[in-house]
């Protein structure tokens, strides 16, 4: 309760998002996993802008997405990406990789991107990703403000 006062706590805590203070956030986990199923939807409606579409371009966007292998060329974290022409496919194989490598901060960069019907079938994912990180960014200053404040008392 020594930090009761310090500014700096009280900005940390002020900045959780409330959602998170009330429901919790999902773990990386659960997020890893509910992203195979967004990946697999928002390749299938590549084609499907923000006005939506016809059956005859749904069906084209499928077979489309059955077709088309995306390509990861940024595989470090320095690689510069020109996302402005980046499609669908390679957005999401980029997240795919980012988060088989367990960068959700990397892969979010990326999902962020999105747009149509494909931003719209991973918006709540992406809003659950960014609470969780927003959170675990807060309790690491905690943390880290913590383990100062007690090596202080010590020297």
């Amino acid at each position: 309760m020594a930090a009761k006062n310090n500014p700096f706590v009280n900005r940390v805590l002020e900045s959780i998002p409330q959602q998170a203070l009330t429901r919790g956030v999902y773990t990386e986990d659960n997020l890893r996993q509910r992203y195979t199923k967004i990946y697999r939807v928002a390749k299938r409606v590549t084609l499907i802008d923000e006005t939506g579409g016809s059956l005859m371009k749904f069906m084209l966007s499928y077979f489309q997405s059955v077709c088309v292998i995306p390509s990861v060329y940024a595989i470090h974290e320095s690689d510069e990406v020109d996302v402005s022409k980046m499609d669908v496919f390679q957005l999401c194989g980029h997240a795919r990789y980012w988060i088989e490598k367990g960068d959700l901060e990397q892969e979010l960069k990326f999902m962020n991107q999105l747009t149509g019907e494909s931003r719209r079938v991973a918006a709540d994912w992406i809003e659950e990703t960014r609470l969780l990180l927003e959170t675990k960014q807060a309790a690491l200053a905690l943390m880290a403000f913590a383990s100062s404040s007690g090596l202080g008392t010590i020297f």
